[in-house]
């Protein structure tokens, strides 16, 4: 005997889903709308590109900048990429948290962005399923 999946159900599980999803775009956009705020700019410099990930490699960038307060800091992009964008001894301009400059992230719309992104498209799509889902149950 085949059991049937509720579609009701399945697009209430979507909806929520995608609303969880909407909820962390929503605050990890605002995190980064804070630290922009709060953050100064310097100049950075890649020094190292390195890879992480057994079966499909990523490459980040390992950028040094000079703060404010003149001390030289590291830190590893948060995004990697295959092949990788940044080679050693590009230039590029940093966000750091003056406070902390341990906290840095590169200064381009993709670094700053693409987790709110990718958050809101799938909390959208999770969502819309789960909305369609849910109504085509009212219309059988």
């Amino acid at each position: 005997m085949k059991r049937e999946t509720n579609p009701k159900i399945v697009g209430i599980i979507f909806s929520t889903l995608g609303i969880i999803l909407l909820t962390a775009s929503f605050f990890v956009c605002k995190n980064m709308k804070n630290f922009i705020a709060i953050s100064e700019k310097a100049d950075g410099i890649v020094v190292d590109v390195v890879s992480r990930g057994a079966k499909s490699r990523s490459y980040y960038p390992v950028v040094s900048f000079t703060a404010r307060d003149g001390r030289e800091y590291r830190f590893e992009g948060g995004i990697g990429s295959n092949p990788p964008d940044y080679s050693t001894h590009d230039r590029l301009k940093v966000l750091y948290d003056p406070s902390n400059p341990k906290t840095a992230s590169i200064d381009t719309f993709f670094q700053k962005w693409f987790a709110t992104a990718i958050l809101f498209i799938l909390g959208f799509i999770f969502s819309a399923i789960g909305i369609v889902l849910s109504r085509a149950v009212q219309f059988k």
